[in-house]
């Protein structure tokens, strides 16, 4: 009878300890699986976001070696310390200095190269002169404005809310100024970035401003931080290098507004009775920004009669 029970017993039990050691390697090796997936997600999501910052630096930077390179002459070559230094190799004409750039908002330019520092992601190489020298660009000198205000202002408060934060003699100068303030998505309503031609103060009541008008570039909330901040870059780069160079001397300046209801970018013109003029600029602005065909831009004039009235909308395109 004993013995019976035993041959009964003995495969029961190894079959119960056979199912708990298979179920609980099937759990183990589950979550192994997903411990796995989790951390190869996880390691994709840093290499993806690695590559935008490496990708958004070169964006940042852009503007500022191509205008360095545009406007002196020489070849140069810009490098991208990739893991695949293939990747890009790009050739410029400039009589640039060497140049290391670390992060978008932290720009040097390497006038002591035993103080670059290593970590760099970019570098401007400079090579023999060649003689040659760019004749479009922009030589007209620039002050960059802050407005630190609020939505409703008096002329008074207004007047008073803005500030010179510096002159501005090339886009390198431009960026050493950006690199030090907010960026404009990150601004408080009310406040306003100005980049004016010197003698011109970014104010309707202006002499060089009375006659004239401004294009609008609305940027809706929904786009606030990809957007804003790399249009007010290029705009503002491309105002003093080569794209505006043929009609510079009817642009008074470029502004950046951060409102509650959207953003807007501005490009102020000396006159607004000339369309020809004021349309090719436009045209000039989208070709920049790479604006869709389907988005307008809105050109109102600044002389429009009193505080309570609407601005008067002369053209579009």
């Amino acid at each position: 009878m004993l013995s019976t029970i035993h041959v009964v017993m003995i495969p029961a039990i190894l079959l119960v300890l056979f199912l708990f050691v298979f179920l609980f390697g099937f759990r183990f090796r589950k979550q192994a699986d997903r411990a796995r997936s989790e951390h190869a997600t996880s390691d994709d999501v840093k290499a993806n976001a690695h590559q935008q910052e490496k990708t958004d630096l070169f964006d940042a930077n852009m503007p500022i070696i191509s205008d360095l390179l545009s406007n002196n002459g020489d070849v140069c070559c810009v490098e991208h310390e990739q893991e695949k230094p293939s990747d890009l190799s790009l050739m410029f004409l400039a009589n640039a200095r060497v140049m290391d750039f670390t992060s978008p908002r932290s720009r040097h330019c390497g006038r002591n190269r035993d103080n670059r520092r290593r970590s760099s992601s970019f570098s401007v190489k400079r090579a023999k002169p060649t003689g040659h020298r760019s004749s479009k660009t922009s030589s007209c000198r620039w002050v960059f404005w802050r407005l630190m205000g609020s939505e409703k202002m008096t002329e008074l408060e207004w007047k008073a809310a803005l500030r010179r934060v510096g002159d501005v003699s090339n886009i390198s100068d431009f960026w050493q100024i950006y690199g030090h303030h907010p960026r404009p998505s990150d601004l408080p309503c009310g406040h306003d970035y100005n980049l004016f031609k010197e003698g011109i103060v970014p104010m309707w009541e202006d002499a060089s401003n009375a006659k004239g008008g401004r294009w609008l570039i609305y940027i809706p909330k929904s786009r606030r931080t990809d957007v804003l901040d790399r249009w007010w870059r290029k705009l503002a780069s491309a105002v003093m290098g080569k794209p505006f160079a043929d009609c510079i001397e009817h642009i008074c300046g470029v502004v950046v507004k951060v409102r509650k209801g959207s953003e807007k970018i501005t490009v102020w013109t000396r006159d607004a009775d000339n369309k020809e003029v004021n349309m090719h600029i436009a045209r000039i602005i989208k070709k920049t920004l790479d604006i869709p065909v389907h988005k307008t831009l809105f050109y109102i004039a600044h002389n429009f009669p009193g505080p309570t009235s609407r601005p008067e909308l002369m053209y579009t395109l």
